[in-house]
């Protein structure tokens, strides 16, 4: 799962795949499931009935399950491991808030904004909390070493621009509100985004322009009731918390990129704010 984007070509650097697998199914995601079946799948977390049959679900609940196997377990992938520049970039977040839309639609810039934030959420289970704690991870890894964050943001915008590709961002974690508890990955519906925009039927999608985080976001999607998908709605008996959580994390993400400001190129800088009113 590590990859490399040259000035040329994407790559693969490790053969290799390692993907969550909490409640795979068979139908909604024949290939990973294949793949599963075969010899050199490593498997974690995962159940085992009384007949020695595998069960996607959680044997830990603390913990995801997770397969890796051979990239060539895939049918159609290409075994040299390079390929085109991605048409789609999909960031995933985790947002305990409850306030980011479950799936929208970035600019380039946006995405290489949210990408030097690497923000989540998660609450301190050993106190009682209002709301859970906010933390950054610049592109969720620590192994940015050799020059600043925003030198690394500045050089993903240019590839995306290069590329022209489009960008999204999924919230991981059920949208709504939520008080000091941990929540379970819908990787149901994170599937069903990426296989629809993957398959270029984005017109399954109701969209609108979410009114708190200024990019066009999915309202509507057959099978999931509006308040799986719109925070507005899934908040509808708790206004006052909605507006005073949205303004906690917009507040943050303002005061941590004011540290990254000087260092941005102009395309970024000129998008920074792009969420406050």
């Amino acid at each position: 799962d590590c990859h490399g984007w040259t000035q040329n070509e994407f790559t693969n650097m490790e053969w290799g795949c390692r993907t969550l697998v909490d409640g795979l199914d068979e139908i909604m995601d024949p290939r990973i499931y294949s793949a599963t079946r075969k010899f050199a799948t490593i498997l974690e977390n995962v159940g085992i009935d009384e007949k020695r049959h595998i069960i996607f679900e959680r044997k830990n609940p603390k913990y995801h399950s997770v397969a890796s196997f051979p990239i060539a377990h895939l049918q159609h992938a290409d075994r040299s491991g390079v390929s085109a520049f991605p048409k789609h970039v999909f960031i995933i977040v985790k947002d305990l808030m409850g306030v980011l839309p479950a799936m929208g639609k970035l600019t380039r810039e946006q995405a290489a904004i949210f990408l030097l934030l690497g923000y989540e959420s998660k609450w301190n289970l050993s106190q009682p909390e209002e709301f859970p704690t906010i933390s950054y991870l610049p592109f969720y890894t620590s192994d940015l070493a050799f020059y600043r964050e925003p030198f690394y943001a500045g050089l993903l915008y240019e590839k995306l621009e290069r590329a022209q590709s489009q960008c999204w961002i999924l919230n991981a974690i059920p949208i709504g509100p939520r008080r000091n508890d941990t929540a379970v990955v819908n990787l149901t519906l994170l599937r069903r985004f990426v296989s629809a925009i993957q398959s270029d039927k984005v017109h399954q999608f109701k969209w609108h322009m979410d009114s708190y985080w200024k990019y066009q976001s999915v309202c509507g999607f057959a099978g999931y009731p509006e308040a799986m998908l719109n925070p507005e709605i899934a908040w509808e008996g708790d206004h006052d918390r909605f507006i005073a959580a949205n303004q906690m994390l917009k507040n943050s993400f303002s005061n941590r990129l004011n540290n990254y400001e000087d260092d941005l190129s102009p395309a970024i800088k000129s998008a920074m704010n792009w969420f406050e009113d």
